[in-house]
Formats: C-alpha cells, sequence, structure tokens
C-alpha cells in the first residue's frame, strides 16, 4: 500500500476516533437538557447508534486499513464512511437554520478523504489481484 493511501486512511481513523468522543460528549448534554423531556429516549438512542456506528468506522480505519482496501466488504465500509459525512454536510445546509461552518468543514473534508481512499483503494486492489 502506498504511504499515501495509508497516511490517509490512518487521518478518516483518527478524525472519526475523534467525532466518536465528541459524540460521547453529545449524549451527556443531551441528558443534561433533555433527560425530563419525552423525546429524551429517543434522542439518546440515536446519539448511543450514531456514537457505535463512528466508533466501527474509526476502528476499520484505524485497525483494518489493508482490508478496507484489498476486500470485498471494506469497498461498502468506505462508501459508508462517503455516505455519512456527505449527508451530515448536506444535512446541515438543509435541516439546519444556521448551518455550523465547523461541522460543514470536518464533514466534507471527510467526505473528500473517503472518496480519495475508495478511488486509490480500487486501484490498490486491481494491483493484487494481477500479482
Amino acid at each position: 500500500m502506498k504511504p499515501i493511501l495509508r497516511t490517509a486512511i490512518l487521518t478518516g481513523g483518527v478524525l472519526n476516533l475523534l467525532l466518536a468522543l465528541f459524540h460521547i460528549f453529545l449524549c451527556y448534554k443531551i441528558y443534561v437538557a433533555q433527560s425530563g423531556s419525552p423525546i429524551y429516549p429517543l434522542l439518546e438512542m440515536l446519539a448511543i447508534g450514531g456514537t457505535l456506528m463512528i466508533l466501527f468506522l474509526a476502528a476499520t480505519s484505524l485497525w483494518y486499513r489493508t482490508e478496507l482496501v484489498s476486500t470485498k466488504i471494506g469497498q461498502p465500509i468506505i462508501l459508508l464512511n462517503i455516505a455519512v459525512y456527505l449527508s451530515r454536510t448536506l444535512g446541515d445546509f438543509i435541516l439546519f437554520p444556521q448551518p455550523n461552518i465547523l461541522i460543514i468543514v470536518v464533514c466534507s473534508f471527510l467526505t473528500i478523504l473517503y472518496v480519495y481512499i475508495f478511488i486509490a483503494g480500487r486501484k490498490y486492489t486491481f494491483a493484487i489481484a494481477r500479482i
């Protein structure tokens, strides 16, 4: 695997891990702000589910880099990263009255990063297949 591809995957993994830690903090903030609300259980379960998904994305990028770009299951995981962060970027523009520039920048960066990983990973997979 080329060093730039390995670095891109590690960068994605570290950013996913940081976002997962941030979402754990958000779970606490939801508890503080909404614990008496009738929608609290739904908000908390969505936050926990999202956090677990981001932790999965982080784990695949941090500990299964080669498998991520060289196996059939790795490609859909990369596409899941793209879908998560692209939908979050677009959702900020569509659903929120005031888009958050930090969320847009981070999620756009992760979208572009994983598009690169997807394209470069396919080239890597084809190179392995020819051996």
